[in-house]
């Protein structure tokens, strides 16, 4: 879990949604959680709606919640298309709509890095309510991403000086490297955090 966006719901106080900041030695460079100024959250606020991203929620049982839902959503990758939407939840673990994506990455494992955008609610009726605006966000966000990342290794191809070059690069030991990294840009999860809470605003379940 990287990032996490919430809706602080009416009458619930916005200091209970703030994660504690995670110690870095405890997290790998691909999963931290990088905000402006060392800080541990970004927020937004919308009318009366607040929402918050963090590493993680502060909420126990929600965390286990997500983890379960991650899990899940990779399991079940290595058999799915991942350009292919998953759906699937419980009562207990809330309902999720999932649209999972690869970037390429010499450094990486099989040269590749996988991720996946959820979208969870605690109601299935609500979540399926609104099923074709989230799978559009999803699928927007997805290729502002992908898009993002195949400029930057075009530019780089076209920069190598020749293909023994490249097979050098490629040969690398695999190492941790933040998504951020991967898109050279700085910001990038400030823009996310802006993304997940407009479609949390646009839908409010």
């Amino acid at each position: 879990m990287v990032i996490c966006t919430q809706n602080v719901h009416s009458g619930e106080l916005v200091d209970s949604y703030y994660g504690t900041k995670v110690p870095p030695s405890s997290v790998c460079k691909s999963c931290a959680f990088i905000v402006p100024h060392e800080g541990t959250s970004l927020r937004t606020q919308s009318g009366d709606q607040t929402y918050i991203s963090t590493q993680h929620p502060s909420s126990q049982p929600r965390y286990a919640a997500l983890r379960q839902t991650i899990m899940r959503v990779f399991t079940i990758e290595s058999n799915h298309d991942i350009n292919k939407p998953l759906s699937f939840g419980d009562s207990k673990n809330g309902y999720s709509v999932s649209l999972g994506f690869k970037l390429i990455d010499d450094t990486a494992r099989g040269s590749e890095r996988r991720y996946s955008l959820i979208f969870t609610s605690d109601s299935e009726q609500k979540l399926y309510e609104n099923y074709s605006v989230i799978l559009d966000q999803l699928t927007a966000m997805v290729h502002f991403i992908t898009s993002r990342s195949m400029h930057i290794i075009d530019s780089r191809r076209k920069n190598e000086n020749n293909n023994e070059t490249y097979l050098r690069r490629g040969s690398r030991m695999p190492k941790n490297r933040s998504i951020m990294d991967l898109l050279q840009d700085d910001k990038f999860f400030v823009k996310l955090h802006l993304w997940a809470s407009s479609l949390l605003d646009q839908l409010i379940v």
